[in-house]
């Protein structure tokens, strides 16, 4: 300590020295907080996805054929199997797709020509009362 009872320089610039080191020891390690945060999250999304696929073979295992087609090897493998029935699944939504697209524009047709038929009735009322009014 320094006689006024302030600190030396020595001392002061041993405290900055302390500093900086502790300020550069604190950004290493939110870095490397920073990097394994990310990489628990990378981890964390495969775990996701793997439980996903873990899931659908526990539903295969459910159905009565599996057990068979797993045990012939010359058959499809089960990456097969999943992408085919993932290709199916899209194909049906694209039918349902165009099926409700078709149903929406039949329902539109027959609103119309529903809206024409009272139309032309309307007319129709219209002439049977002008010919049969006394004129």
């Amino acid at each position: 300590m320094a006689e006024n009872g302030g600190i030396s320089a020595d001392e002061f610039t041993r405290l900055q020295t302390q500093l900086i080191e502790l300020r550069t020891q604190n950004y290493e390690i939110a870095e490397k907080y920073r990097k394994t945060k990310d990489e628990n999250n990378s981890l964390q999304e495969r775990v996701e996805s793997r439980e996903k696929e873990l899931q659908k073979y526990n539903k295969l295992m459910k159905l009565p054929g599996f057990q068979a087609f797993t045990k012939n090897k010359g058959k499809k493998s089960y990456n097969e199997v999943v992408e085919e029935n993932e290709r199916l699944a899209l194909q049906m939504q694209r039918h349902e797709e165009d099926f409700n697209l078709q149903n929406k524009t039949l329902l539109e047709e027959v609103s119309r020509l529903s809206a024409e038929r009272d139309e032309i009735e309307n007319e129709l009322k219209k002439t049977k009362r002008y010919k049969t009014s006394p004129a």
